[in-house]
């Protein structure tokens, strides 16, 4: 899935998930910015941060750390490492400058109303300037067919495509559930 907000088109803005696959950016950035706060998001981070070292790896997400859908031994372990961490925000843009990226965000506070995460965005806006934007936000499994209207008997759906993002471990239990 891609975000709900204007985006330019550039090759310095890549998802996630091809930047783990090894799709990289023409030249090596001094500056990355990573919109999202799961473990695909602290993964992308961290391979990063491996590759780029003395780059600003910053990771900027919706949620307050605590209600953040990364495990927090991920998030520990992207902190300790020198990935920077900043949450209540929300991406409004990404535009292009002379010589970098720009990526508009406000600030949101989140509420939990009837067990359901609610994002309140307020007026307070900011920007990061980055050489290079990685979206690891709402990555989703894409299915060639409908749950409810093409499953037929013997067909297994399991993991991320029944449950969405989650640990590789939820995902084997699933699929174990699913044959049994």
């Amino acid at each position: 899935r891609t975000l709900d907000i204007p985006i330019v088109q550039s090759e310095k803005i890549i998802h996630s998930l091809d930047f783990l696959a090894g799709k990289r950016p023409a030249s090596a950035p001094s500056s990355i910015v990573i919109i999202g706060g799961g473990d695909t998001a602290m993964d992308t981070a961290r391979v990063a941060k491996r590759i780029y070292g003395k780059s600003k790896i910053q990771i900027i997400c919706r949620e307050k750390e605590e209600n953040m859908p990364a495990s927090k031994k991920e998030i520990k372990e992207a902190a300790e490492e020198g990935v920077n961490i900043r949450c209540s925000a929300q991406p409004t843009e990404i535009v292009s400058r002379a010589q970098y990226l720009e990526v508009g965000f406000s600030e949101v506070e989140n509420r939990l109303e009837n067990n359901k995460l609610q994002l309140i965005p307020t007026n307070h806006y900011f920007a990061e300037q980055a050489d290079c934007v990685l979206i690891a936000a709402g990555t989703k499994a894409e299915l060639p067919f409908s749950i409810e209207k093409d499953i037929q008997d013997k067909v297994f759906i399991a993991g991320d495509a029944l449950t969405g993002p989650s640990s590789v471990v939820q995902a084997m239990a699933s699929s174990k559930a699913a044959v049994q």
